[in-house]
């Protein structure tokens, strides 16, 4: 008898060697031997091995799309069995069951986990908030690449520029526009200095070192408002001592 269980956060088989009820003993198909708790068992199977589970259960899974799940699966928790027999439409096969696992396990955004095979599908609007940030996340990403592809040629993209001062001095490195900076900075060898001298932002010594200057003497900007001179009073006493 082989089993499917659970360690560590990741999925594996292995081959029943001694079953002492609250525990297994299991080896892998890598000859490797463990011990472990039989609440972590998900599928007990006869075939196919252990290594070939997994190993054939994968490509099944990436097939299945997580979109198509969802709309699927009823609201309220499932167990992945239930679901694959509903997804195949028959009482699925071990690694047609453990395809399903690994398709729903794989999607957190779309199914939360609720214990043990048992997941829940997302709601409606935390789904679509979550999809969006998946997305937002996913042009930023194309947009650090793009800013460093312009970088490491000495193009000086437009958000990059608006930052000169800020990469230079105080560099915000929570914001994409620094990371693809920096990245870009480590990957052509050069200082932020000299990045910039290349990308034709900085004009010269003076300029990079009279910026530095405003920025650490006025960080609020060096307009001051218009002020009216004081006037002088006419009514001073006039002093004894002489004046020299």
């Amino acid at each position: 008898m082989n089993v499917l269980f659970e360690e560590d956060g990741s999925f594996k088989a292995g081959s029943i060697m001694a079953d002492n009820d609250s525990s297994l003993q299991v080896e892998m198909s890598t000859g490797k031997r463990s011990k472990i708790k039989t609440a972590t068992v998900l599928l007990r199977f006869e075939k196919p091995s252990p290594g070939a589970l997994l190993e054939q259960a994968t490509p099944l899974a990436e097939e299945i799309e997580p979109d198509f799940l969802w709309e699927c699966v009823n609201d309220g928790e499932f167990s992945f069995l239930d679901f694959a027999r509903d997804y195949y439409g028959h009482d699925p096969a071990p690694i047609e069951a453990t395809a399903v696992l690994l398709a729903v396990h794989a999607a957190p955004v779309y199914f939360h986990r609720k214990g043990k095979g048992r997941f829940r599908k997302a709601p409606p609007d935390i789904l679509a908030a979550a999809l969006a940030s998946l997305e937002k996340k996913r042009q930023q990403a194309l947009a650090i690449e793009a800013w460093i592809s312009d970088l490491k040629t000495f193009r000086l993209p437009p958000e990059i520029g608006t930052l000169t001062d800020a990469l230079l001095y105080a560099p915000d490195r929570n914001k994409p526009e620094t990371r693809a900076f920096e990245t870009a900075c480590g990957e052509t060898g050069l200082t932020p200095a000299q990045l910039l001298s290349k990308c034709a932002a900085i004009k010269s010594a003076y300029h990079l070192h009279y910026r530095r200057f405003l920025h650490e003497t006025f960080p609020n900007g060096t307009p001051f408002p218009t002020l009216a001179a004081p006037k002088l009073p006419a009514d001073l006493p006039r002093p004894a001592a002489p004046a020299f």
